[in-house]
């Protein structure tokens, strides 16, 4: 039986708006927020307060969860869609949970800006897809309701509870560190200057099976062969951190004829990425707080994959800075299915 939240009463009052909005930037979605927040909502207020707010992991997935359906439908239909979403959040870690914070409390925070971004919208359902997602009891917040599915996706398309979602969003799916050449199975990404490890289909279905450690390209590899096989049409986007992980997500992707949008990496930034702020080199201009060292990636231990490859890049090919601007859903990417995709 599914569990009932009930937001707090403004947000019904939300739901008689005339448009969904079309914030641009951070400073039209604060707006937003700070008017939903003087409606008798002690709630949104209190996250309001909060110095982080602006630069949330609730933020930024709101904000990017909406843009994307944006995009995705025109401006035109987007602000007076009345008719429920679907979205699934494929590969959906549950780490949170981990650093201790609740799955309810997550939710109950993106409920509130979801439903200020989505006024018009008469329900949200998000399902939760990925072998990292743990098994929850359905969330009903009235307006926003959130499932758990914890398998890989395209084992999840192959039942029977799938359906075409209105959006598919991988956040930092990790498209980086792997090929998918003809025949299938994938090759380690070694960097510009190795080649890397194959690994075939069986190594990979066994590791889906046990949680073994292969990179996660790999895992990725049935997933877009799945959807692309569909007869069913629907939105695909992905988010990378920086310009060395959507450069080789893009490459990856690419390599199997698939079209992406923008086609300039510039043109795919996000205006709703985590931690904006004034740059510390370009006065004036807005960028992603955070700094990540490629040739030192943070996370990552010494002699990694991740680490030997992100250092070939910089220092061997010089296709990367060493110095990269950081942030949660950087880029956004739509990926769009291509008959041209031949059985690799």
């Amino acid at each position: 039986m599914a569990r009932r939240i009930t937001l707090v009463a403004c947000l019904a009052a939300l739901a008689a708006a005339k448009q969904n909005p079309l914030p641009d930037t951070w400073d039209d979605v604060q707006s937003l927020l700070e008017q939903a927040s003087t409606d008798d909502n002690p709630f949104l207020a209190h996250l309001l307060q909060q110095t982080a707010a602006k630069s949330s992991n609730e933020l930024t997935h709101a904000s990017t969860i909406a843009h994307a359906l944006r995009l995705s439908l025109g401006d035109l239909t987007y602000t007076n869609r009345i008719t429920p979403y679907v979205v699934h959040l494929a590969g959906f870690s549950s780490f949170r949970e981990g650093l201790g914070i609740p799955h309810e409390a997550y939710f109950t925070i993106l409920a509130h800006y979801l439903r200020v971004l989505l006024p018009r919208v008469g329900r949200l359902h998000l399902v939760l897809v990925g072998p990292d997602t743990r098994r929850h009891p359905k969330l009903d917040f009235d307006w926003l309701q959130v499932t758990t599915r914890p398998v890989y996706y395209h084992d999840f398309m192959d039942g029977k509870d799938w359906s075409a979602p209105d959006l598919w969003l991988a956040e930092h799916a990790g498209l980086w560190d792997a090929f998918w050449p003809r025949g299938g199975g994938c090759v380690v990404n070694a960097g510009p200057n190795g080649k890397g490890e194959e690994i075939s289909k069986e190594r990979i279905l066994a590791a889906e099976a046990t949680d073994g450690a292969v990179p996660y390209a790999c895992l990725w590899r049935g997933t877009f062969e799945r959807m692309n096989m569909a007869e069913d049409v629907f939105p695909i986007f992905v988010t990378a951190a920086h310009r060395g992980e959507d450069t080789l997500a893009r490459r990856l992707l690419r390599s199997v004829g698939l079209k992406l949008s923008p086609e300039k990496q510039e043109d795919a930034v996000n205006p709703f990425a985590e931690a904006w702020g004034d740059s510390p080199y370009n006065p004036g201009e807005l960028v992603p707080v955070g700094m990540v060292d490629l040739s030192n990636a943070p996370f990552e231990p010494p002699n990694s994959l991740g680490q030997i490859l992100w250092a070939q890049y910089v220092e061997h090919d010089h296709e990367f800075d060493a110095h990269e601007y950081y942030a949660k859903n950087r880029y956004l990417l739509r990926v769009e299915k291509s008959v041209q995709w031949e059985e690799l």
